[in-house]
């Protein structure tokens, strides 16, 4: 069935795509009203959330609010001279009486690819350097305050992003805080365009050998896991650390309490190639602690007192 929602504008009643939360139909503005579905037109995409959503309104408005922030963020990025700029398309709210709100934005055309996920995925099956930089980037130009991650689209033309806060909040409900920043780095590598950015590696526990466990061990004596001495970082504490790398101290914290809850409730992985770990977990809270995190700090101390820290 065909709606003819609007003088010169077509959308079938069906979607030709469902996600997790919303469902896409196809949308075309003709040059003339009394043209068809093959007629001469733009084509475009209208998302919406499935009926019994109470906020869908409000959810639309945030995806289009964030698809602008992305692309704000792509300009910047373009303006550091990349070798692929990258652009994210206009999204807009559009209302059609008896039928509801959507977000429209223009079809991209071509093979479709997912580059990352809101969750820590990163694709093996297309290697591209340009999109994991780009959310790199954003987090550092924001000052660890956003990151734009699900980065997705045709070639460097891209669409429904997730932006991450660092207070959790805005964006809509795909936006999973420290949480969200935390496995993207996890499963990020910095790639030569980060290096070409100058953009801070991500220190991470290449293996389980960068935490030290006390002599008694090597005597034959059981030691609890409190014991674990990990090793720090080579600089300490007081000396200066770079303003952009300070910006990693939330994230590994955020990382060693995924390590804790995971290991304690027996999940094996926080995500694809990510292995949870009690040394992981360690080095990440001895990283932030570094980095001068008090709330690392604290727990670091408790850890080494074998106290158990107030919540």
């Amino acid at each position: 069935m065909m709606l003819r929602a609007a003088r010169g504008l077509l959308m079938p009643s069906y979607p030709f795509a469902r996600g997790g939360m919303r469902l896409c139909h196809r949308c075309k503005v003709l040059q003339s009203a009394q043209q068809g579905w093959h007629g001469a037109g733009t084509n475009f995409v209208a998302k919406e959330y499935a009926a019994n959503e109470p906020d869908s309104v409000a959810l639309l408005e945030a995806d289009c609010r964030m698809q602008g922030q992305a692309k704000a963020f792509a300009m910047a990025f373009n303006a550091q001279r990349v070798p692929k700029p990258v652009d994210f398309v206009q999204c807009w709210m559009l209302a059609l009486p008896g039928r509801g709100h959507f977000a429209v934005e223009p079809f991209l055309s071509g093979d479709f690819t997912k580059y990352s996920s809101n969750s820590g995925y990163v694709t093996d099956e297309i290697i591209r350097y340009t999109p994991h930089a780009f959310s790199h980037f954003t987090f550092e130009y924001s000052r660890g305050r956003e990151i734009v991650v699900d980065v997705q689209g045709v070639g460097d033309m891209l669409t429904d992003p997730q932006v991450h806060t660092r207070s959790g909040e805005g964006f809509g409900r795909g936006n999973m805080g420290l949480r969200g920043m935390a496995l993207f780095f996890a499963s990020h590598e910095c790639n030569p365009i980060c290096k070409r950015l100058g953009l801070h590696p991500f220190a991470r526990h290449a293996a389980s050998s960068a935490a030290t466990v006390p002599a008694a061990t090597a005597a034959g004596e059981e030691v609890g896991p409190l014991a674990l001495i990990v090793a720090p970082p080579a600089r300490p504490i007081a000396t200066a650390v770079e303003s952009s790398e300070r910006l990693h101290a939330p994230i590994h914290f955020a990382l060693a309490l995924l390590h804790a809850r995971s290991v304690r409730s027996g999940d094996e992985s926080l995500g694809p190639g990510v292995f949870a770990t009690p040394a992981r977990g360690l080095y990440h809270l001895a990283a932030s602690a570094a980095l001068g995190h008090l709330p690392a700090i604290t727990a670091l101390a408790c850890l080494h007192s074998q106290v158990r820290p107030r919540k």
